[in-house]
């Protein structure tokens, strides 16, 4: 038995002539039986952004993401850097804040438990991330997000299975700057119509009880 949890991946399997099925991330199990009414603000802002790193950061995306943090302060948001994957990810956001330790507006929140981490997304205006995971959770907690690329095509299958409206942004774009910059205010204009609705919520956990066999 093969379980895939998003289409791209599928179609190369089928095109392989390997048998697999459609499931979906098991991490959506565990966060629609969450008691979300739990997960309070653990940040010092009433309202921010998260923002987080991607599977292919490097120094180019350092950059990136400083000129994005000063557009975003321009723009009076708060912006917090969390740091819930690898030891990777802890440098590079260690990296970035170094720019702005002096900024109230910014403030880098390692992961102290599951609820600490879910907390900081559940409560934050929006994501900014290029993690699959990260995107997932958000999706489940209701957060939208903007959505950066990875390594591998599963953020782009992510937006094909669940129809959101959502962007993919390319750290190749020349003026990546701007396009985060404006899908920011676009999702904010209209956060809802980048969330689900509990009807796809509960189809994508019925797709993730896919990957078990009973």
């Amino acid at each position: 038995f093969i379980g895939i949890r998003e289409p791209i991946a599928k179609r190369l399997m089928d095109e392989l002539k390997i048998e697999s099925k459609l499931t979906f991330d098991c991490a959506s199990i565990y966060l629609s039986k969450l008691d979300q009414e739990l997960l309070v603000n653990v940040t010092p802002y009433q309202e921010y952004i998260v923002l987080s790193s991607s599977v292919i950061a490097n120094q180019k995306t350092e950059v990136i993401f400083k000129d994005s943090i000063i557009e975003l302060i321009r723009q009076n948001k708060n912006v917090v850097l969390l740091n819930g994957g690898p030891h990777e990810e802890k440098v590079f956001l260690e990296n970035l804040y170094k720019h702005f330790k002096s900024e109230k507006q910014v403030s880098f929140l390692e992961t102290k438990s599951v609820e600490h981490f879910l907390s900081i997304i559940k409560n934050a205006t929006m994501l900014i991330s290029g993690r699959f995971h990260y995107s997932i959770i958000a999706m489940f907690l209701q957060c939208p997000f903007v959505l950066l690329n990875s390594n591998t095509s599963k953020n782009f299958g992510l937006i094909e299975m669940t129809q959101l409206p959502n962007k993919i942004l390319s750290f190749d774009l020349a003026n990546l700057k701007d396009e985060l910059l404006r899908e920011v205010l676009k999702i904010e204009k209209e956060p809802k119509k980048y969330s689900l609705q509990e009807s796809e919520l509960k189809r994508l956990e019925n797709l993730a009880k896919g990957n078990f066999i009973t």
